[in-house]
């Protein structure tokens, strides 16, 4: 469930029922999936196409910034992706993270004691333009991942306790980049800002919606730490993973993928940072479980509340499409760990994400701040166990079963017929070799 650690919230997951993201030379939610699916750069990199023109996918609204322009779109974006529509009866909120040195100055917001640390507005431009009964909440500060734990915390707790029906949790950020693959002369065509957007419920989704959601969150963990220790990046990891684990009732081996954003440094995986995880993530059986990866070694965002969204929704759409994504232009660290008790691997390109039968895909995302803060969620695919997912069901290989049908119908009543002969023998070595004589 959604909490941090040391709190007393009911045990209930929160959903992720929408996503938007526009990031560089991604327009929205399939480019920035397809470019995770086969390893692509993003902006701020040099890119297997050219960046996009702000004039192409930014559109102008009369009295707002860039930044609170890319809010609306990608806000938009994932509320319709949420089949969410303008309803009064629905009570929701809009957070909105990352540099919000960026939006327009606001009135002071009315006095909230309820809400310690943020702004609530009941009005404001972004809200009318989004076309949604909500209030806009902006944090006072999130210096740290301990704090931004507590916001992300308030927002579950919100949800679960029923005070709010939804919430629209969106971020905006600058690339870090020094524009050396732009046009000489044309930077300031470009657009160097990044917006993302989550829609969130509790428990179930609503009545109206139909589908499944893209994972839920069940763990949330975070700590403070020192940037004048360096090994504490270790003992931090070890400890807030642990924590989050135990909150969501898993073990370290039900973990198949770990999204890494280590902000202590430029390279995504600092030796103390990875040797911490390998420590939490570690089993008896010294097995390869999790594969490794970094939204962070193909985009770099300059605020890292919007890196970790944009983590989590990465995340979300591997859980949701069931792959392990490929990690571009891997560089291992060296770490005194030894090699054969390292849980992870690194996958080139990405691959089916086997379970076996009745479990569920979990991941994990762990956030380091160069303050030696951090923070780290436990995800799990939006489908209840032994549902129909890919399953490994202890045969080694793969085996071919062709089909072929002329309409879309022929073609189902193949695959239950091949159900239940899978179903009623177990025997897949023989139905494959049937098929294919």
């Amino acid at each position: 469930m959604l909490r941090k650690e040391q709190t007393t919230t009911p045990n209930q997951a929160i959903s992720i029922l929408g996503m938007q993201t526009i990031l560089g030379n991604c327009r929205g939610l399939p480019e920035f999936e397809d470019a995770i699916y086969r390893g692509k750069l993003f902006c701020g990199k040099e890119n297997d196409s050219a960046p996009l023109r702000r004039q192409d996918w930014l559109p102008a609204w009369e009295g707002l910034s860039p930044a609170e322009s890319l809010l609306i779109q990608a806000g938009r974006g994932a509320l319709a992706d949420a089949c969410l529509e303008p309803d009064a009866s629905r009570r929701a909120a809009m957070v909105v993270l990352g540099d919000v040195a960026l939006l327009q100055p606001m009135a002071p917001p009315a006095a909230d004691e309820t809400n310690p640390g943020f702004n609530t507005f009941a009005t404001a431009p972004l809200l009318d333009a989004l076309q949604i009964n909500a209030s806009l909440i902006l944090p006072d500060s999130t210096e740290h991942a301990a704090g931004l734990g507590s916001l992300l915390e308030w927002v579950g707790r919100q949800l679960v306790e029923g005070r709010l029906d939804f919430v629209l949790l969106s971020a905006v950020s600058s690339f870090i980049t020094t524009n050396d693959h732009l046009p000489a002369g044309d930077q300031e065509a470009y657009s160097p800002l990044a917006a993302v957007a989550l829609v969130l419920t509790a428990g179930q989704p609503p009545a109206f919606w139909h589908g499944r959601p893209y994972a839920h969150i069940e763990g949330l963990a975070s700590r403070t730490g020192s940037a004048a220790r360096l090994n504490q990046l270790g003992e931090n990891a070890v400890a807030c993973a642990k924590a989050a684990q135990a909150l969501a009732e898993v073990k370290p081996g039900q973990i198949g993928y770990l999204e890494c954003l280590d902000r202590s440094s430029r390279p995504a995986f600092t030796p103390p940072f990875l040797a911490g995880l390998a420590q939490a993530y570690r089993t008896e059986a010294k097995a390869l479980h999790c594969g490794l990866g970094s939204i962070q070694s193909s985009l770099l965002l300059q605020d890292d509340a919007a890196a970790l969204l944009t983590g989590i929704v990465k995340t979300a759409l591997c859980l949701h499409r069931r792959y392990i994504p490929a990690l571009p232009d891997w560089q291992a660290p060296t770490i005194d760990t030894p090699a054969d008790s390292l849980p992870f691997y690194v996958p080139p390109q990405s691959r089916p994400w086997l379970v076996p039968r009745h479990e569920r895909r979990r991941a994990a995302i762990h956030l380091n701040r160069a303050d030696g803060s951090c923070i780290h969620l436990i995800l799990t695919e939006g489908v209840p166990a032994g549902s129909d997912c890919i399953v490994q069901r202890g045969v080694t290989g793969f085996h071919l079963v062709p089909l072929f049908a002329t309409y879309p119908a022929q073609l189902q009543s193949q695959i239950e017929n091949l159900r239940r002969e899978l179903a009623a023998t177990g025997d897949l070595p023989a139905l494959s070799s049937k098929y294919l004589e």
